[in-house]
């Protein structure tokens, strides 16, 4: 043939390497009725450094591994079969925790554990699994309430670490501070960050305390949103209040804005 492909066809399981190249798979099935499906497969190309406004978002000190079964027996298997892949396979903590999070369904035998670093893996799942030994309780399904703060919790840095941590709450934070430009004499991320801001105690000024409370609860509720924590319920005590009735729909977060600030203002 003119014509020649750098396909093989695998009869047995073989590490796979990249080679400088992405990796593509025609998978096949054949039906006894005659029906035949055919897939090609590539793998997903590596994102790149999450950046916004020139500060680049950190990776997670820490990667959150839950995990969900029928019964108990199968929890300590499952963990069991997690160990015995990693011990083979060179896997990112990071990748294993989204998909244990949003790739599995959950059923009521629960089990969680946090992982420091990938180096960390084999030995906490080792540790887990004799704790296991001991039988858990299903878990019973209960209502959630997300309650938001009123004024009074707020200081100096409050969420620094998260904005730089998690590009979601970052997104929020920016898309406020971008709301609230024009509306107040100060940016958001001036009043919350900023060393000058600090020692002038801004942030406990009331015509800036509402507009910065309200913004640090709204984006703690898109993290929270985006980790597919949905609440039953919503409430809230002054200015959260207000952040409870925008995430509930009764006004556009446009229009919330507007209200915190010219609130703050008249307070």
């Amino acid at each position: 043939s003119r014509f020649q492909m750098n396909v093989e066809v695998v009869r047995k399981i073989r590490p796979w390497k990249k080679n400088g190249i992405s990796r593509i798979a025609g998978v096949s099935s054949f039906g006894l009725s005659g029906t035949n499906a055919h897939i090609i497969l590539e793998e997903a190309p590596v994102l790149a450094e999450i950046k916004k406004n020139s500060v680049a978002i950190a990776p997670r000190k820490s990667q959150l591994l839950v995990f969900s079964a029928m019964d108990s027996s199968a929890l300590k298997f499952q963990l069991k079969q997690l160990r015995t892949y990693c011990a083979i396979n060179n896997l990112s903590t990071e990748n294993i925790a989204y998909s244990q999070a949003f790739s599995r369904d959950h059923f009521p035998f629960r089990h969680t554990m946090v992982i420091e670093n990938d180096a960390d893996l084999l030995t906490a799942l080792d540790t887990h699994m004799e704790r296991l030994k001991s039988p858990s309780p299903p878990v019973t399904e209960a209502k959630l309430a997300l309650m938001f703060t009123g004024q009074g919790a707020q200081y100096h840095n409050m969420g620094r670490n998260l904005y730089e941590t998690e590009a979601v709450f970052k997104q929020w934070i920016d898309s406020c501070d971008s709301l609230m430009t024009g509306h107040m004499s100060k940016s958001l991320r001036y009043l919350l960050f900023d060393d000058e801001s600090e020692e002038l105690g801004l942030i406990d000024k009331t015509e800036f305390t509402q507009p910065t409370l309200f913004a640090i609860e709204y984006a703690l509720f898109k993290l929270w949103e985006s980790w597919g924590v949905t609440p039953d319920v919503l409430i809230g005590h002054s200015i959260g209040e207000l952040t409870a009735a925008c995430i509930a729909g009764v006004f556009s977060l446009e229009d919330a804005v507007r209200l915190v600030v010219k609130r703050g203002q008249l307070m």
